[in-house]
Formats: C-alpha cells, structure tokens, sequence
C-alpha cells in the first residue's frame, strides 16, 4: 500500500466513524438480524505502533497512558521510547525498585530539556502503577551521556559486566549524543542514528508487536526531518523497511484532522478540529474533551467578556498560538456537554501563557 493510499484510509476510517456516531445520535436502527459494529471483537495488534506527541503534555499523556493500558491487556509489553538506550535501561531498573529514587536521578538528568517537567514523572509514575510488565526501550542518540550515561556504565562495571552487550552498547550510544552536541546539534545525523537505534532494537524482538511514543516531527510517515528537511524522517524511513507493519497516529494536535463552520455570537466561523480526548485531564468528572480552532475569529471576538477560568498550554493537546479564539466541548460521565470559549491575548499569553475564558452564545 502506498502512503497516500494509508493516509486516505485514516481519513475514511474517521469519516466512518462520525457518519455511524450521527446515526447512533438520531436513533437509526438496524434491520432485525443483522450484525452491529458494536459487538465486533477486538483485533490483536500486530506491528509497530508510533504515536507522535508534543512532549511533556499532560493531556496528550494521559491519552498515550490509555492507549499503553489497552496494548497492555492484549499481552504488549515492549513500549519504545523517544530517550537514549541507557535512560531506558535506567527505568526498567526503577520499574523492579520499591521506591523512586532512580526516577529522581533520571528526572534530575532531564532538568532542562522537554522531558524534564513535571508531566513526564508523573506519567512514568502512573505507568509503572497501571502496567508494572512494562519494558522501555530507548532508541534516541546519548544526550545526557555525562549524567546518565555514566551512571549505567558504572551500574555495569559494579555487577560484573564491563564485557557485556550492554556496556559495549551504552558506549556507542554515549558516542552518539559526544558526536551530535560536538557538531552544532547536527539533526540529520541524529535522524538517521535513531533510526538505526530503532532497527537495531526493534529486530532483537523476533516480530513481537511494540507501542512507540516520539515527538510528532518523527512519526509522520510522510515527512521529512524537522529541522533541515533534507532527510525523510524516522517513521518516514521505517515506513521504507517495514511497509504496513509500521502504524503510525499523531496525538500532538499539531495539524487539524478536519474542517467544519460553526455559528458563534450569529456569525459563521470556519472551525478546524483536532480531535477528541480523554476528559479527566481537564477534571475529574468528564469523560472527554473536543477541541477545535475558529479561524480568523479572533478580531471579532477580542472584545468580548472574560470568563472565571485561565487554562495553560496543558490543557490543549495541540499547540497554542496568539491571537486565537478556541473552542471546548466537554462531555461529562453522565452525558451532558459543556462548551467553553478561549482566547489567547498576545501579552498575557506570550508573558504567563495565559489562555482566558471568554462569554459568548
């Protein structure tokens, strides 16, 4: 199957999808004896799962904990990771300890870097506690080679096993990260080691199924690298090697995956939507969280009257601009929905990354 082809498929699959929820919305039935969709039995997965996020967002990983719990049930336990090889040898020591010291070093390490916040510790925190089988699997260059890189290299030496496998790989892996920050952040280079980081795991596995968890400029089997554009990217160069078998979903939100016009204060907007989410990022008691952009709304509705609540960059799963009015609907347990309006002022947004409720109809 071609890329576009598998594109095109995603798109029909979430036409499918909204057409069968309208229709379940106006009561359409089924002729007596035919089969529903409903009662169809899961599939187990087979492949490689990427998901693209923008990191150190809690929304987005409290969508990518719910995912890992239901691989978890179907007997997945390899979870592959956007951090070196040895960080991931570092958590999958923590996962055997009592206590979180080893999460705190870890953690420490990343003091200063986008997995370094507060987000992040907590989601190793609650995946060790939901899903303690968990196997990490680290396919990124060295970046914290004088830290934690160092610190596996002596936890080895201590037991023995300066002669192993894992020592020679740490090495490697530390080289990677020494290469990479002597050479200007080179991203090219960096984009072909991890895939080559992930072959190289990935193929140690025999064919066993595996979830991986990326920034959303990786995953996108389309692209290519962020940051010059001169190389396809990580899932872009899987794709080549492992063809359908690579499965591949963005949850930043970065891109919109659909368009529709809504009617707000009397006048029509077109509204880009970016997808549904788990709710109880937001607070407890909701199921889910809609969100969506109204484009070129904001002059219209810069002047209107704010509401009790200011959110932060935390509570969107895509990324925040200026100057921009965005639209929530929240859905409770018991099913009745909430609509709220936001709006990003360029100096209080751009100054505390406020994002304030406005009052409209």
């Amino acid at each position: 199957m071609r890329k576009n082809d598998w594109k095109k498929r995603i798109v029909a699959t979430f036409l499918t999808i909204t057409m069968a929820a309208a229709c379940l919305d106006s009561g359409c039935g089924q002729e007596e004896g035919t089969e529903t969709k409903e009662k169809e039995e899961k599939q187990t997965p087979d492949g490689i799962y990427l998901y693209g996020e923008a990191h150190s967002n809690e929304c987005i990983q409290k969508q990518e904990l719910k995912i890992w719990n239901d691989f978890y049930e179907e007997g997945m336990r390899d979870l592959f990771y956007e951090i070196p090889y040895y960080d991931a040898e570092i958590l999958n020591i923590w996962m055997r300890e009592e206590n979180d010291e080893i999460l705190d070093m870890l953690w420490e390490n990343w003091s200063g870097t986008s997995g370094g916040e507060i987000e992040s510790y907590n989601f190793f925190k609650s995946l060790k506690k939901e899903c303690p089988g968990t196997v990490f699997h680290g396919t990124d260059i060295g970046h914290d080679y004088r830290t934690s890189g160092q610190w596996y290299l002596d936890y080895l030496e201590e037991r023995g096993q300066r002669d192993s496998g894992k020592y020679r790989k740490t090495q490697k892996n530390m080289e990677q990260g020494e290469y990479y920050y002597g050479h200007s952040s080179d991203a090219v280079y960096r984009e072909n080691k991890m895939v080559e980081n992930f072959i190289e795991e990935y193929e140690n596995l025999n064919g066993a199924s595996i979830m991986g968890i990326y920034g959303g400029a990786h995953t996108d089997i389309d692209a290519m690298d962020y940051m010059t554009g001169t190389v396809p990217c990580m899932a872009n160069q899987l794709y080549e090697k492992y063809g359908d078998r690579l499965h591949t979903k963005d949850l930043s939100g970065k891109e919109p995956i659909a368009t529709e016009k809504i009617e707000v204060d009397g006048k029509k907007y077109q509204a880009s939507y970016f997808g549904r989410f788990d709710g109880s990022t937001v607070s407890d008691g909701y199921e889910s969280a809609d969100y969506w952009r109204l484009e070129d709304s904001y002059t219209d509705l810069k002047g209107a009257t704010v509401g009790e609540e200011v959110w932060n960059q935390n509570g969107f799963p895509m990324k925040l601009k200026s100057k921009q009015v965005y639209m929530v609907e929240l859905t409770k347990e018991d099913g009745t929905v909430e609509r709220k309006y936001f709006r990003t002022d360029p100096n209080s947004f751009k100054k505390i990354g406020a994002v304030k409720e406005i009052v409209l109809n």
